[in-house]
Order: C-alpha cells, then sequence, then structure tokens
C-alpha cells in the first residue's frame, strides 16, 4: 500500500530512517515494525491522561486502585477486587488500572472480563 503523510517532523523523519539504515531495515519495514510495537503497547488517549494526573493522583489516591476510561477516573477503590467490582457496575468494557503510588507502580488494562 502506498501512503502519503503530511506534516511529519522532519529531525524525527531522519533520525527514524538512519535509524533504519543502521538496524538493515527498509524504511517501510521499520515504519510496519513501529506501527505494530505501538499498537501493542496499549498506549492510547487513557495512558497520556494518566500521566498528566499522576502527582494529582499520588496526592489523593496514594495506596488505591484507580480505573481511567476514557479520559477520566471512573473508580477508586481500597482493593484491586473491590475496584473490578465497581467496574462491572458501571458497566465500564476497558479501562487502565493504577495502584497508586506503590513503589514499583503497577499500571495494567481492566480487558472487562476478569
Amino acid at each position: 500500500m502506498d501512503v502519503i503523510i503530511r506534516g511529519v517532523d522532519e529531525d524525527l523523519y531522519r533520525e527514524f530512517k538512519a535509524e533504519a539504515s543502521r538496524r538493515g531495515m527498509k524504511l517501510r519495514e521499520a515504519l510496519s515494525e513501529a506501527m505494530r510495537l505501538w499498537i501493542r503497547s496499549g498506549e492510547g488517549p487513557d495512558d497520556e491522561f494518566y500521566r498528566r494526573i499522576k502527582g494529582e493522583l499520588l496526592k489523593k489516591y496514594r495506596g488505591k486502585h484507580v480505573a481511567i476510561s476514557r479520559g477520566r477516573i471512573v473508580a477508586v477503590a481500597d482493593t484491586f477486587e473491590e475496584m473490578v467490582e465497581a467496574l462491572r457496575r458501571a458497566g465500564v468494557k476497558k479501562a487502565l488500572t493504577v495502584h497508586v503510588g506503590e513503589d514499583v507502580e503497577e499500571v495494567r488494562e481492566w480487558p472487562g472480563f476478569i
């Protein structure tokens, strides 16, 4: 498939192209791999929202389990199990879940079927 993309940052494009060359890849191969990795990473609006409000979450919800969906906090609970129940009651199908303030902060996705 041929694609034209306007407005790409020139420096970023040059760096990406050079890295593809260093790895012995054609640009189309590197771009396809980058797209696959981005899709698999699960990064999206909820991840971005979480990063923006992380400081606020630490102040307000340290030690709590918080669920974020569609750019808003949809559940807060003392335990993961309570959060899961709150998500089920609310009918939330997909959410980013965080145990706020742990040494290794656990961030995972709620697939809606646990």
